[in-house]
């Protein structure tokens, strides 16, 4: 299957967000494809700029008195003690570092005739970009990729009729170049080759074996398949439809069967090219960030890097969880300081905000240094893989460590009065109570945070419940301390019932003198639904949860919000509500070479229009994998549930390869004609729940 478009780059001063990304989750590139000048933008996962804070202060008193304020109510005042007492001890980071400016290649082209019949685009069964075009009667074509095998850069252009290029090569860079006929000359620092039918040009950070393009790509080719996985995916016949008739047809008539196929392919494709085992976890945006001092090109804990990673287990793509659970395994010691020097906790404070080169807690704003939830939201994926993959090595060396340092930090941070839990201060993500928002200014409280740090929020209890219900099961099987699994007991049992506001919604607060703001991007409080699995549709509570998901108003939606509100509404079985948000995703967020950004760029109603440049945030994309995949099959404890939300415009199709613990699944479908066939590989002892419109006689 191929994306790809008719149109050459055309965003002015921006075109690297229309490039095709090429990556082995080391190397990356961005092939531009204009014909006049040829750009390929090039990257190294590890390459970032900027440092680390050198010191964290002390401010665990400080915070003990912010606590005593949001005690009393005293709110607002209370919001920036702790941030303000970091800034007069000279704590004032504002952004970590950012990706270093890819190194630039160029290739410019001597035009004979104007260009017709222009085409580029992703080969995504072969990891291999294509930019084709004729000029007068000549055909040219273009190639490239990124060796999976050889960490090489490999491009090549063949034309029918001669044809005459500059190269302009960067320096820091080995490179290879040869060509067929024509003749080279060295012209004014650049490197002139005239009259050639044939040009390969390999990059890289290292050395370049003495093979052609063709040899490194059938190298490449067997990696590429193997990286990609086996799981499979077809809801529609084969197709060939460019990219701006299936974003034309989505604005008409909502997004079609291929669309959906497309994006679940491309998200996978993303992410296959843009992490890997010996690299590092996916930023946001990817390996293909062409700028200098991009916004949020961070790995950003509080919703992106677990909507990036949330398709990974049932997708079979576990193993690629590895380099996240090493990320921020390698960093706990300074998280171990930020607890104890914020807080005065022991175990550990994951920051919002971290860099492969960045651990401390930054920017120094209330939204991210009093959020103290990354840490167990990131205990769920590692868990998860845990229990997909049984990889006891790794439980044993980083996972239960972690997970028992989390827990450790909230033992100290949270009180327990009258038999009830209480967290404070606390922040769900990155909203504020409707008692502080400006309602002269609402579409901006996202950006400005009036105030975040309160109590009790929601997605805090659910997060340690969670957290702590998985290590009393992990102490089944492996050593614990007994005291310490007596006192999460303890603690589970006090933990307050969830609170249901005046609209019959789910609070996004427990407490009565805090109102929730529905015009906002986070879907915070809906967590134990989703991502969490503590509430199905069985529950009392289901109605709650879902009316707190259609009250959030449209308006205030991100890129990500997109593929997080349609995978609720998969766990709610709303298929139809949750295909239409997809649509969304490709209507406000989504750009025409299938990039999803942060943000509506283009002003059509979504959030922070006109506020906000245009940034790539590829958990769009990444994370309508996940959304895709909630539709067609889920895993719930000891439950598999089979279509469980299916759209009437995917009545028809079939999976293969897709994961559950201990085993994988096929399934194939018909709604039309009640069908579903099923094959499991590796079955133990798991429930079939299957949609209410199969006839299972």
């Amino acid at each position: 299957m191929k994306i790809w478009t008719k149109k050459s780059p055309s965003f002015p001063s921006r075109r690297w967000m229309e490039a095709l990304p090429l990556g082995n989750g080391i190397t990356s590139a961005m092939l531009f494809g204009s014909v006049g000048t040829e750009c390929i933008n090039i990257n190294r996962f590890d390459r970032w700029e900027g440092g680390d804070a050198d010191f964290l202060p002390d401010v665990s008193e400080d915070f003990r008195k912010m606590r005593d304020m949001v005690k009393r109510g005293e709110y607002k005042e209370a919001n920036f003690i702790l941030c303000n007492a970091l800034r007069d001890k000279g704590y004032n980071p504002v952004y970590p570092p950012v990706p270093s400016v890819p190194y630039e290649f160029r290739i410019t082209f001597t035009c004979k005739a104007p260009f017709s019949k222009y085409r580029r685009g992703i080969d995504l069964e072969k990891g291999e970009a294509f930019v084709t075009y004729h000029e007068g009667d000549a055909k040219i074509c273009r190639r490239a990729f990124v060796s999976m095998a050889d960490d090489i850069v490999a491009y090549r252009c063949t034309s029918d009729a001669p044809f005459t290029v500059k190269l302009s090569i960067p320096e820091s860079l080995s490179t290879k170049v040869t060509f067929v006929g024509g003749v080279k000359k060295e012209v004014e620092g650049a490197t002139l080759i005239e009259d050639t039918n044939r040009i390969e040009i390999m990059l890289s950070f290292g050395n370049i074996p003495n093979l052609d393009y063709d040899t490194l790509f059938e190298r490449h080719l067997e990696k590429w398949k193997d990286a990609m996985g086996e799981a499979t995916l077809s809801l529609c016949k084969e197709s060939d439809t460019h990219n701006e008739a299936l974003i034309e047809d989505n604005n008409d008539n909502g997004i079609s069967a291929e669309l959906v196929e497309k994006l679940w392919r491309w998200g996978r494709y993303l992410f296959v090219s843009g992490t890997s085992e010996n690299g590092y976890p996916f930023p946001l945006y990817g390996l293909w960030c062409g700028e200098k001092d991009p916004m949020w090109a961070q790995n950003v804990a509080n919703e992106n890097v677990q909507i990036i990673y949330q398709h990974t287990s049932v997708g079979g793509l576990s193993h690629l969880v590895k380099p996240l659970i090493h990320y921020y395994f390698n960093q706990m010691d300074k998280c171990r300081e930020a607890a104890r020097k914020l807080f005065g906790c022991r175990g550990i404070f994951v920051s919002v905000y971290s860099t492969p080169v960045s651990a401390y807690p930054s920017p120094n704003v209330p939204v991210i240094i009093n959020y103290i939830s990354a840490a167990p939201w990131l205990c769920r994926h590692f868990w998860e893989y845990y229990v997909y993959t049984g990889d006891e090595e790794l439980l044993r060396s980083e996972i239960l460590p972690f997970m028992l340092e989390t827990a450790a930090f909230f033992e100290d941070y949270i009180t327990r009065e009258n038999g009830k839990v209480e967290i404070i201060p606390s922040v769900s993500p990155e909203n504020s109570p409707r008692n502080f928002v400006d309602m002269s200014h609402p579409e901006k409280v996202g950006l400005t945070h009036p105030c975040p740090a309160v109590k009790n929020a929601t997605m805090d209890y659910a997060l340690l419940k969670e957290l702590l219900t998985n290590l009393v099961t992990c102490s089944k099987t492996h050593f614990i301390d007994e005291k310490r699994v007596a006192l999460w007991k303890e603690i589970l049992s006090e933990i307050p019932e969830y609170k249901i506001n005046g609209d019959g919604a789910v609070s996004e607060w427990m407490s009565d003198d805090l109102e929730d703001f529905y015009l906002h991007r986070h879907l915070s409080h809906i967590y134990p639904l989703f991502p969490g699995d503590e509430i199905g549709k069985d529950s009392p509570l289901i109605s709650a949860f879902e009316k707190a998901c259609d009250m959030r108003e449209l308006g205030g939606f991100a890129g990500w919000t997109y593929p997080h509100m349609s995978a609720i509404y998969s766990r709610l079985g709303r298929g139809e509500d949750a295909l239409s948000m997809l649509d969304g995703l490709v209507k406000y967020c989504m750009t025409e070479n299938f990039l999803s950004l942060g943000v509506d760029y283009c002003d059509r109603g979504s959030w922070t229009a006109g506020v906000l440049p245009a940034t790539v945030q590829l958990d769009g994309v990444t994370g309508a994998v996940a959304a895709v995949q909630e539709m067609l099959f889920r895993v719930r404890g000891d439950e598999l549930y089979i279509l469980p939300a299916l759209p009437e415009r995917l009545g028809k199709g079939s999976l293969k390869n897709w994961s559950y613990p201990k085993g994988k699944i096929d399934i194939t479908w018909n709604k039309s004609e009640g069908k579903i066939d099923i094959t499991i590989h590796g079955f133990e002892n798991y429930k079939i729940i299957y949609p209410d419109w199969y006839n299972k006689g």
